[in-house]
């Protein structure tokens, strides 16, 4: 699914009228997380979420009926109802969130960020709010923040742990978000495994690469989600066509035992945040002695590899295999900084 972001920058470009909701903040148990963003137009919800609940009937109804007047909201909702009250929620806890009728007056930002993003480079968007006149919006897109002290301060912390921050400023709220482009999943191996990972690793926001040496499997019908489907006999030469950096997942689940082990060698010294290779327990230990004893990597090396693939869920088909495996790929990825990733594809 396409990244609101991505969603709002085409439809601005479009010429669709369209309101931007921005969750900013949350206090106590709030569903959601800042940065949570959602996308209206005159009859409601369009993409996204913003919480659900009574958040979202809440911005929902504000974005249909302030339509005419295209006045900016900046809101709260409490979620402190009593738990016997029809209506309300019962998290125990505060949201705040814009909605912003006029987020074409930022479409030279979003286009410099969606462009940065297209060029693997991660960066802040900043969003300064007037609290007095939510319509006074100023967005910022940056990469290398020479800020303010207490700006800088934020996204150091941002660096650490946390995806976004909101900043109390005098009259203004500051709110920082950083943003990364959407991480790489390459799969080799386009076969019933491969198919159902390639399905999964889209709705999970993976930018999906699908490389194989067989086109009786190697279609795009057989692999609709795939951003990039790459044919070749000499899977080497397939794999080669990437870039695999420290955004790039890799999943090999070849036909067989040789192929697999090709795979492996392309890529086991590469920079990939993770590789997973499918296959037994006997298996892959023969594999990690072939390739120790043939000096194509050091024990250490090869015990990074997850292998077996897959979170241990008792997998039995093919597509609960494939889940174990983005559910790996999942835990994986959220161990890295909390960083919000963006897809910038079409």
């Amino acid at each position: 699914m396409k990244n609101n972001y991505q969603q709002l920058l085409t439809q601005i470009e479009n010429k669709e009228k369209i309101t931007f909701g921005l969750l900013l903040d949350k206090k106590g148990s709030a569903p959601q997380v800042p940065g949570a963003s959602a996308l209206f137009n005159q009859q409601g919800l369009l993409h996204g979420t913003l919480g659900g609940g009574i958040l979202e009937m809440k911005a929902e109804e504000l974005a249909v009926s302030h339509w005419p007047a295209k006045d900016n909201q900046l809101c709260e909702v409490d979620y402190t109802s009593d738990i016997g009250e029809d209506t309300g929620a019962i998290c125990g806890g505060i949201a705040t969130f814009l909605l912003d009728f006029n987020p074409e007056a930022s479409l030279s930002t979003f286009k410099a960020m969606h462009s940065d993003l297209k060029l693997n480079k991660s960066g802040y968007l900043l969003s300064r709010i007037n609290k007095n006149n939510p319509n006074k919006i100023n967005r910022s897109w940056v990469t290398n923040p020479i800020l303010e002290d207490e700006v800088n301060e934020a996204i150091a912390t941002l660096k650490d742990n946390e995806t976004s921050a909101l900043i109390n400023k005098n009259d203004d709220l500051i709110f920082i978000e950083y943003l990364s482009p959407a991480p790489q999943l390459l799969i080799v191996g386009a076969g019933h495994i491969g198919q159902a990972l390639c399905h999964q690793g889209a709705l999970l926001n993976f930018n999906v690469s699908v490389v194989d040496n067989r086109p009786k499997y190697a279609k795009q019908s057989l692999v609709p989600d795939a951003d990039l489907l790459i044919i070749e006999p000499n899977l080497k030469d397939g794999i080669q066509q990437l870039n695999i950096d420290t955004n790039t997942y890799v999943v090999i689940v070849t036909q067989g035992h040789k192929s697999d082990c090709e795979a492996l060698q392309c890529v086991i010294k590469s920079k990939a945040t993770y590789i997973g290779m499918i296959g037994s327990k006997r298996k892959i230990q023969q594999v990690k002695g072939d390739f120790i004893k043939r000096s194509i990597c050091s024990e250490e090396e090869f015990n990074q590899i997850y292998a077996p693939i897959g979170l241990n869920i008792g997998s039995k088909t093919v597509q609960e295999i494939a889940i174990s495996i983005a559910a790996e790929l999942i835990a994986e990825r959220n161990r890295k900084k909390n960083v919000r990733f963006i897809d910038i594809r079409n």
